[in-house]
């Protein structure tokens, strides 16, 4: 069993304390929060309260996870790594200009961006790679926001190059109906942020970035990927394509899952993606419980789950990507 710290008890550290509790791969030591209704909370479910994060040296943890806000985590980390620990830090590696452009010890720290370990990511990468498709050249994207999103496109481009960045952004009115702790019923028409992006790449490569972060949980707002290839492009789920013979094809990717977790993609009678161990797990839940995995291997032999080169990377783009105005802003 692998021991671990944990910084936080919000939305996304319950993540990993999910994985802790159904997989039983893990130990989570003792829990780090300034939040005293957090602390009464932790320890009346069993687990260690820490007060101070120099405590978590007499627990030994392999690492630690930092799930606490994104915009105290890049300070807290800071911390964590300067007192020695092993650090797993939810995303954004940072949020300001000045954060991305400090120096501090990376040698011992990894950003959870754990997009590119969704099935569902991973069954379009393969076909990419087999160029089903032919070469892809564009992808309009709606499925995630910003830092994210830039890692996801730039994973499936297949490319090492930064993006030119233009666009605007404009107030999109939309009812509400889903946050992450309730529903609404009322249909009270609110303003939120959408985004119109073009990111260019070097060899024509681009990306249409379109989304407002009402997408995530809204029923009425359907997130969707598009990818365009020479010989073909992928619409969500489908595959259009020319075959061996140069005849139009089309053709659905296939999802099964058991207890609502993801065992098996395919497409005609080729298998994406298959995972015979089931927890029941989304895919955000799955991507993290398969970084968690990997982080042994990162402190032992340094080889990096995600580049911190990256992760900065994907920060900076962010900011870029938010700076967008209601007029052109570039990049």
């Amino acid at each position: 069993m692998i021991k671990i710290g944990l910084c936080g008890f919000g939305y996304r550290a319950h993540f990993y304390l999910d994985i802790a509790q159904v997989t039983k791969e893990f130990e989570i030591v003792g829990i780090y929060t300034n939040d005293e209704k957090e602390k009464a909370t932790i320890q009346a479910e069993g687990y260690l309260v820490v007060e101070n994060i120099n405590d978590f040296k007499s627990l030994n943890p392999l690492f630690i996870v930092n799930a606490i806000s994104k915009k105290a985590n890049y300070a807290l980390t800071s911390q964590l790594l300067e007192a020695g620990f092993y650090v797993m830090q939810e995303t954004p590696y940072a949020t300001t200009l000045q954060e991305i452009h400090e120096k501090r010890i990376n040698s011992h720290l990894q950003i959870a961006e754990q997009y590119n370990f969704f099935p569902t990511i991973r069954a379009l990468k393969r076909l990419i790679i087999e160029k089903v498709i032919g070469e892809v050249t564009e992808i309009q994207i709606s499925l995630m926001h910003d830092y994210h999103a830039y890692s996801v496109i730039r994973y499936l481009l297949d490319t090492t190059s930064e993006a030119k960045i233009s666009g605007f952004k404009y107030l999109d009115y939309v009812a509400r109906t889903k946050s992450r702790t309730e529903e609404f019923m009322d249909g009270v028409v609110i303003p939120t942020t959408k985004k119109h992006l073009i990111l260019r790449y070097e060899n024509n490569k681009r990306a249409i970035y379109d989304f407002n972060s009402e997408e995530y949980r809204s029923p009425i707002r359907n997130k969707g990927i598009h990818i365009l290839g020479t010989r073909g492009e992928i619409i969500n789920d489908w595959v259009y394509y020319l075959d061996v013979n140069n005849n139009p094809k089309a053709e659905q990717i296939k999802i099964e899952r058991v207890r609502n977790q993801i065992s098996k993609i395919s497409f005609g009678k080729e298998i994406l993606f298959r995972e015979t161990c089931i927890y029941g797990f989304n895919e955000d839940t799955y991507a993290l419980y398969n970084y968690l995995k990997q982080m042994p291997n990162f402190i032992i032999n340094k080889e990096e789950v995600y580049p911190n080169i990256l992760a900065r990377s994907d920060s900076l783009a962010s900011i870029c990507m938010n700076s967008v105005g209601d007029g052109i802003a570039t990049s």
